[in-house]
C-alpha cells in the first residue's frame, strides 16, 4: 500500500495520506491551515512537484 494518493485535477491537486507514515509526514511538513478536501490536502499545481519530490526523497511512496 502506498503512503499517499495524489490526484491532479488540473487547477487543483489533492494529496491524501494513506498510511500512518504518510499522515505523520503530512502533519510535520504541511501547514496546519492547509485547505482540506475529501480527506486530503489541496495543493496548488505550482507547488505539487516540490511536495511530491520531498515525499519521494523521504522514501515514502505515491499512488496515482
Amino acid at each position: 500500500m502506498a503512503d499517499f494518493r495524489f490526484d491532479d485535477h488540473g487547477s487543483v491537486c489533492i494529496l491524501t495520506a494513506l498510511s500512518p507514515e504518510g499522515r505523520a509526514w503530512a502533519d510535520e511538513h504541511l501547514p496546519d491551515d492547509a485547505q482540506r478536501w475529501v480527506g486530503g490536502v489541496v495543493i496548488s499545481p505550482r507547488y505539487a512537484g516540490d511536495v511530491l519530490h520531498r515525499i519521494i526523497k523521504t522514501g515514502l511512496t505515491l499512488e496515482g
